[in-house]
């Protein structure tokens, strides 16, 4: 199954709504005007960015996208897991840890639809993969149920 995230666009706004409201208006600082704008736009087009993550038989499929461009890609296949480790994520979501044996640790929480980590309990449970899960995490999990 398809799952979607996108980049936390309020602390993006915060950001880019900070940065915009300090811009110097007096002369002589033209190289701080040119280095805020560059960090607006670059803050502009992490708005742009989204992720996508894919639970097949046998491997999990992560995305990392800009508008429709892929920038990152992963195939994990079980043998390459070392260990998922699930926790809370604020107050109400659930999150998971996919450590890795080569590239990067993938991180995986609020995607949508929900069930995403449901799906993913299943695939470890599946095929075997050591797991760890914090007591907020069993704690919100019992909630779900």
């Amino acid at each position: 199954m398809l799952y979607k995230a996108t980049m936390q666009r309020h602390f993006i706004w915060l950001l880019i709504l900070l940065n915009s409201t300090s811009i110097p208006l007096r002369r002589g600082m033209d190289e701080l005007l040119v280095l805020q704008l560059v960090v607006i736009a670059f803050l502009l087009m992490a708005l742009l960015i989204t992720f996508d993550l894919k639970i097949k038989e046998n491997y999990l499929q992560y995305q990392m996208k800009f508008v429709k461009w892929t920038i990152y890609q992963k195939e994990i296949v079980p043998h390459e897991i070392r260990q998922i480790t699930f926790s809370r994520m604020g107050w109400l979501k659930m999150g998971a840890t996919i450590r890795v044996t080569t590239g990067w640790t993938v991180r995986i929480h609020d995607f949508s639809p929900d069930t995403v980590m449901v799906d993913l309990v299943e695939f470890v449970a599946k095929h075997a993969i050591d797991t760890g899960k914090t007591k907020d995490f069993l704690m919100l999990q019992s909630r779900a149920l």
